[in-house]
């Protein structure tokens, strides 16, 4: 539900602008309004989500989740369309970090990467389906996309597991979580989301403006990506159980950095699908490290820290097309070379993660 929600609007872009009469920069916020309040709520749903029951907190977010789409397929605005993506990612924002906590939970000691691994893997499947199925939909009516998450979300309401409190809410509290260990992992998902992470934008950007590619076929190459990632999930998730998530995810963020970079280079669409697929597949390795990470860090809170966690990135999620489209604008090459740089910050992050010791 995540992943598909967030993609949802990427190859939609010309659509959108023509449909509200914006430009690319005022449409490129149908992604960060969604991001900014997930990012916001993280902070805390997660520990709210301890509190009150995490079946109970997941139950109500979908519900809310269902109403919010419902209002952004009929919105007649722009603002009321970034009205009702801002009411999908605060409801978005208590998905996975209680059901990521509940995994953890459930796993053996030693197998927690190769499980995440699976996780990861299925929401990337989510990722590849959002930016196709919206780049389908478009070609008839960009509404059409968000009736979907909506009675999926109400579906899932029905099926899903019901599940008792973890902890008293007299033992979970925020405090555990403010450590230096967690600002690292925070930090080091917020730069690879503010950098790699914001390619799947400038990758609609560059099939749509420049190569004229239509809707479909972007929602395609946005796929081939996530795709990737699906496959490769599993695979990184045994690498971070061999040698520990944290170096793990410094080899992915360095890898995925310097594809993004090369992905100003192409200018036919087949060269660009084959590097954009290299940044899928070694994205969801970092999104495995750090889900990894944030699970075990504090083990009192768990689903606290993995909320924590996904703030600082999906504040990064949501600042990353405020920088990289308007560079786009004037230069393909800073904007796609600038987001590869902030990756390799990402990657001296998580270089030093696998350098210190977690605390309990």
């Amino acid at each position: 539900m995540g992943p598909f929600g967030t993609l949802l609007v990427l190859p939609m872009f010309p659509e959108l602008r023509r449909e509200f009469e914006a430009s690319s920069e005022a449409v490129a916020w149908g992604l960060s309004a969604y991001m900014l309040p997930m990012a916001a709520l993280l902070l805390v749903s997660g520990t709210i989500g301890e509190r009150i029951g995490r079946s109970r907190a997941l139950t109500a977010s979908l519900g809310c989740y269902a109403v919010a789409s419902l209002a952004t397929a009929a919105a007649p605005t722009l603002a009321l369309f970034l009205a009702g993506r801002g009411l999908q990612g605060a409801c978005n924002a208590f998905f996975t970090p209680l059901l990521l906590a509940t995994l953890a939970d459930l796993t053996p000691p030693g197998e927690l990467g190769a499980k995440v691994g699976i996780y990861s893997s299925v929401q990337a499947a989510g990722g590849a389906l959002g930016p196709f199925l919206g780049g389908v939909a478009a070609d008839v009516s960009w509404r059409i996309a968000f009736l979907g998450p909506s009675l999926l979300a109400l579906g899932l309401i029905f099926v899903l597991p019901r599940q008792p409190r973890v902890a008293d809410s007299s033992t979970v509290a925020v405090r555990p979580l403010l450590t230096g260990r967690m600002l690292t992992i925070g930090l080091s998902a917020f730069f690879f989301a503010a950098g790699p992470y914001a390619g799947s934008v400038l990758i609609g950007l560059k099939a749509r403006d420049l190569l004229g590619l239509a809707a479909s076929d972007t929602g395609l190459i946005l796929f081939a990506g996530s795709g990737a990632g699906f496959v490769m999930g599993p695979m990184w998730g045994r690498l971070a159980d061999r040698i520990g998530p944290a170096r793990s995810g410094a080899v992915a963020a360095l890898l995925s950095a310097a594809s993004l970079a090369a992905l100003s280079l192409p200018d036919h669409w087949l060269p660009l699908v084959a590097v954009w697929i290299v940044v899928g597949g070694t994205s969801v390795g970092v999104i495995t490290a750090l889900g990894n990470l944030a699970a075990t860090a504090v083990s009192a809170n768990r689903s606290g820290a993995l909320s924590l966690s996904m703030a600082f990135r999906f504040f990064g999620h949501a600042m990353g097309p405020v920088i990289w489209v308007p560079m786009f604008s004037r230069s393909t090459a800073w904007a796609f070379g600038g987001a590869g740089l902030v990756g390799c910050v990402a990657a001296l992050l998580f270089a030093g993660l696998s350098r210190s010791t977690p605390k309990p």
